[in-house]
């Protein structure tokens, strides 16, 4: 569990900056594009959380499994990394994509010691506040709140990884979506659960857990939740709002109720895959 407390920036504040992480992230999505083996459902171009760097860090290069790309966020500055090695650092506040892809490109081309084509990803991204090439200009305390939803995530996923009894996918940040999530396999079925940073459904940051069951329930079919609100529109599921969690303003209290939401509804949703 965190000791760091979230809700120490308005949420618009919030939505701005994580706008301008995602665009700038996708330089991490163009280096796994140019340099990691395709994977079935693009999970090639997935990341982790690695907690240590408060950062995303991308799968190996095929060509050179200690290289990887990491973005750091309270530092908004991208890294090439060989095994526990910065062989180059990328400032990105004060450039735009086009800039920092061609930058990216040449320290990859010493790296790999080969020619490397980057080019920005083909799924449509959220707009960020005014022209997409500007040079990006996050708002650093947002950038350290930010961090800290994904650290929660992290923590909060990995502790139900450990105490799930089934197959578990990996813990990883999907590009186009900003998500962290997972998947639970049941023999019935699956559940789909993790932490959205914000979107343009719900903007500030939320927690969800999907199940999968071949007949959805219906509102009144559900038990009542100790936190959050089961959600029927679109998909049946559940969600946790940001404004809930930093209603309790101590980082163990805000860890423990996300831990209660999920454990709440993932069970739930094994009983109805089951």
């Amino acid at each position: 569990m965190s000791d760091e407390p979230l809700g120490r920036v308005g949420f618009d504040a919030l939505v701005t900056t994580r706008l301008h992480l995602h665009h700038a992230l996708q330089l991490v999505t163009s280096f796994a594009q140019a340099s990691v083996d395709a994977m079935e459902d693009d999970r090639h171009r997935n990341f982790d959380w690695d907690i240590g760097v408060r950062g995303f860090r991308s799968r190996p290069a095929t060509a050179d499994p200690e290289l990887t790309t990491v973005f750091a966020v309270e530092e908004f500055e991208l890294r090439l990394e060989r095994a526990d090695t910065v062989v180059a650092r990328i400032p990105c506040r004060g450039q735009g994509p086009a800039e920092l892809r061609s930058t990216l490109a040449t320290e990859l081309e010493r790296a790999l010691g080969r020619s490397v084509s980057l080019v920005a990803p083909e799924f449509d991204l959220p707009d960020r506040p005014g022209d997409p090439d500007q040079p990006f200009d996050p708002d650093p305390v947002a950038l350290a709140e930010l961090a800290g939803w994904f650290t929660h995530g992290e923590l909060a996923l990995s502790r139900i990884h450990q105490a799930f009894e089934g197959v578990c996918d990996d813990i990883r940040v999907w590009p186009h979506h900003f998500d962290l999530g997972t998947l639970l396999h049941t023999d019935a079925g699956t559940i789909g659960l993790g932490l959205s940073p914000g979107d343009e459904g719900i903007p500030h940051p939320y927690w969800y857990v999907r199940g999968y069951p071949k007949d959805a329930p219906r509102e009144g079919e559900l038990p009542e939740l100790p936190h959050g609100a089961w959600k029927f529109e679109g998909w049946t599921g559940a969600i946790l709002e940001a404004p809930e969690i930093v209603s309790a303003t101590d980082a163990r209290a805000q860890g423990a109720m996300a831990a209660e939401f999920l454990d709440t509804v993932v069970a739930t949703c094994v009983r109805l895959l089951g």
